[in-house]
């Protein structure tokens, strides 16, 4: 009970230490131009839903979208190895408190970052373009009927949210794995660009796997045939949170050889 008491202490002061800092707002507003701009440059004259699927399974700028949700957090241990202010939260809360939080901090913050992102992204496009499927969209096939048509039909912007959902818990997994690699090489620019790196290496590393396990899929939710939607959304969401716990525990036990000066 002290430890969880103590975790949620250290994430609440996280939040007010990340979200008080110009970096949120900076990610959230430069996430919202490139997006604009991938717009323009591309000529993207469609609906909503097929822009978004654009510019979430189609462009490869969405690594560069990953990037800047990442930034608010990507240096979140790094600064904290070289400024030494590890060592006085780790004295105050314990190690692996000081660990769980900057991870659960740097995965939440990035999710926040691009689902906000792309939600007011969506909600921008919605005054100029209309809500309905044009050219991009990528026609998927569940027992005959389109992935989340039910969605579409019924409330189409709640379809917007979803493609956001899929897309943010990904660019977290990236997130999560940049961190991993910050820890190894504690440098700002290498924490910066790790999450760009892990989107390559994750997504090559995946390929290899079973169709499911591919993380290029996970980013648009998976598609299992004879199986419910809202089954294909809790298998997404299961097979993102594996990936995730895969990244945590490579990250305590990496930041906690670092923290014991275990490394070379």
């Amino acid at each position: 009970m002290k430890h969880v008491q103590g975790t949620f202490g250290i994430l609440r002061e996280e939040c007010l230490r990340i979200f008080t800092n110009w970096r949120f707002y900076v990610s959230i507003g430069l996430y919202l131009l490139v997006c604009f701009l991938i717009v323009r440059v591309e000529h993207l004259d469609y609906s909503v839903q097929d822009i978004q699927e654009y510019m979430i399974n189609i462009s490869n700028l969405n690594k560069l979208l990953v990037l800047i949700a990442a930034f608010p957090t990507a240096c979140i241990f790094c600064d904290d190895w070289l400024g030494n202010y590890w060592m006085d939260v780790r004295l105050r809360c314990g190690d692996w408190t000081y660990r769980i939080t900057k991870y659960l901090i740097c995965v939440i913050v990035t999710f926040i970052t691009c689902f906000v992102g792309m939600v007011l992204f969506c909600a921008l496009l919605r005054i100029q373009y209309p809500m309905t499927l044009e050219k991009y969209e990528v026609y998927q096939y569940n027992g005959g009927r389109q992935y989340y048509g039910f969605l579409f039909g019924s409330v189409p912007f709640l379809y917007a949210i979803v493609r956001a959902v899929f897309f943010s818990m990904t660019a977290s997994i990236h997130a999560a794995f940049g961190l991993v690699l910050s820890v190894w090489l504690p440098n700002r620019f290498v924490a910066v660009m790790a999450p760009m790196f892990s989107n390559f290496i994750i997504e090559e590393l995946t390929y290899i796997l079973p169709k499911y396990l591919y993380i290029g899929r996970l980013r648009t939710g998976l598609v299992i045939h004879g199986v419910s939607d809202p089954m294909c959304t809790l298998c997404t969401v299961c097979v993102d949170c594996g990936y995730v716990v895969i990244a945590g525990a490579l990250f305590c036990h990496l930041s906690k050889k670092r923290l014991q000066n275990e490394f070379i």
